[in-house]
């Protein structure tokens, strides 16, 4: 049960364990190494690839560096999540939005900027809120297919303008796969941007066998674009600093083997390993036992049981038997007493599971073995007497 000091105590403090958002302050636990390697890449003017499974981390570690390296008034952050456009069109208008705010916070200053900046496209600003300042542009698409290095141009242009240098970083930038035609999209965005010297790119993507493609296959536009850097996972000794010490902040105490047991069963992703603590620092009192951890993590389950049933649902039973094997922890998933032990058809047909796997963002396979992206998934398999 939490006490009224406790309570009293969490009011007037950051609240504990966040998760489903990007992080910062004491919440963004250490990765010391990667903000010098990005650092160092900026400041050389090299573009990076960064790439990790979904919910380890990348959108806040850019989000940090662009807070850490803030002083320096010549460098300009501009992030943007791909993810959320629906097409090409959407990407340009967006991309123009993000720069001019980067720029500049007055609407005056965005409408003077377009008109001395464009030559052949004539981008639409109209004001959304007034009170806000918020703004949409729009484009034509006709003008933009044959004008679209005018919109890639225009961090390179704005860069020489101030004398400062653009870092653009986009998440997701895989998403680009769902565009009509997006070899093409892949050409322009490099034919431009590789000329650029006033503008350093962060590609961020987690899915790492098509970000592998297409920064490493001389048959996509993007090849050797830029160093690439996979993000690992978190050293357990920092999450065990952070949880204990966040748990103490709030007046509670976890033990060291409480706070680890939460990294295992978490399985070191940081999503996870912060809704964990979130959940039991709910149902804990001034101490943390057992009993919080079993509940909590029984609380995780039972609030995603129908999307664990859906994702059942849409799998063939192959495919099923496939993740019985994951769960069970079989070495050789295409081993021949693995496939007539789980009845999974044949070493082509593994194949294909394996991918059909990683399209959906169920498993990884950033190591040796697979690992579920939902660590809660798996113990929710185990659990419903799928595996002995």
């Amino acid at each position: 049960m939490v006490t009224n000091l406790t309570v009293s105590i969490y009011i007037n403090m950051e609240f504990p364990f966040t998760f489903g958002k990007v992080v910062a302050g004491s919440q963004f636990i250490n990765r010391k190494k990667e903000l010098a390697q990005l650092k160092s890449n900026i400041d050389q003017g090299i573009n990076t690839i960064l790439i990790s499974p979904r919910r380890w981390g990348k959108s806040s570690l850019v989000k940090n560096l662009s807070k850490k390296m803030s002083k320096n008034k010549q460098l300009k952050f501009v992030l943007i999540d791909l993810f959320r456009f629906s097409d090409e069109q959407e990407f340009y208008e967006k991309y123009i939005k993000a720069l001019l705010m980067a720029d500049s916070a007055k609407f005056s200053d965005h409408l003077n900027l377009v008109q001395k900046l464009f030559k052949n496209l004539q981008p639409s600003i109209s004001i959304v809120n007034e009170t806000s300042g918020e703004f949409d542009v729009s484009l034509q698409w006709t003008d933009l297919e044959r004008h679209f290095e005018e919109v890639l141009d225009l961090p390179e242009k704005m860069g020489k303008k101030r004398n400062q240098k653009f870092v653009i970083s986009i998440d997701e930038f895989q998403s680009f796969e769902k565009f009509k035609n997006p070899i093409l999209f892949q050409s322009r965005l490099r034919s431009v941007w590789q000329h650029h010297t006033h503008v350093v790119y962060i590609l961020n993507g987690s899915k790492r066998h098509m970000m592998d493609s297409v920064f490493n296959s001389k048959s996509y536009p993007f090849f050797h674009f830029g160093e690439i850097m996979y993000l690992q996972k978190i050293k357990k000794k920092h999450f065990c600093r952070y949880i204990i010490s966040t748990f103490e902040r709030s007046g509670k105490t976890i033990p060291k083997e409480r706070a680890n047991l939460i990294i295992s069963m978490a399985e070191r992703n940081p999503y996870f390993v912060q809704q964990l603590s979130r959940y039991i620092w709910i149902k804990s009192g001034e101490l943390v036992i057992d009993s919080d951890i079993k509940e909590a993590v029984e609380d995780i389950i039972l609030q995603n049981a129908i999307w664990y049933l859906r994702e059942v649902e849409r799998m063939t039973p192959t495919q099923f038997n496939y993740l019985k094997a994951v769960v069970s922890e079989e070495k050789n998933l295409s081993g021949q007493d693995v496939i007539r032990k789980y009845k999974l058809g044949s070493s082509a047909n593994v194949a294909k599971i394996k991918k059909v796997m990683e399209d959906r963002e169920i498993l990884d396979f950033w190591n040796a073995n697979p690992e579920f992206n939902d660590p809660f998934f798996k113990l929710w398999i185990r659990e419903q007497s799928y595996i002995n």
